[in-house]
């Protein structure tokens, strides 16, 4: 066996290595690793989803409901709090 299995240190970075973006890991519900948008990957859509994503772990989290109950009760929540909207507009 010539080479050997390395483990704990890595080995040294080569030259440009350090020009290279990492992602940084966060920690998501549940303690789950997720992986954070980077500048290069962040788009209309992230700007537009992380705020639905944050809410409904709010929820999820307040009140301890499995995922399918927090998201038909946020549906409703969120149906309910429009009706005075949908009403003016079935009025015009």
């Amino acid at each position: 066996m010539a080479a050997a299995l390395h483990l704990g240190k890595s080995a040294p970075l080569g030259r440009g290595s350090l020009s290279r973006r990492v992602r940084p890991r966060l920690s998501g519900a549940r303690g789950l690793a997720v992986d954070a948008p980077t500048t290069a990957s962040t788009s209309i859509i992230d700007t537009v989803v992380a705020p639905i994503q944050s809410g409904l772990l709010v929820v999820h989290d307040a009140t301890g409901l499995p995922w399918w109950a927090t998201l038909a009760l946020t549906a409703v929540s969120v149906r309910t709090a429009f009706l005075p909207v949908v009403y003016y507009q079935v009025q015009l």
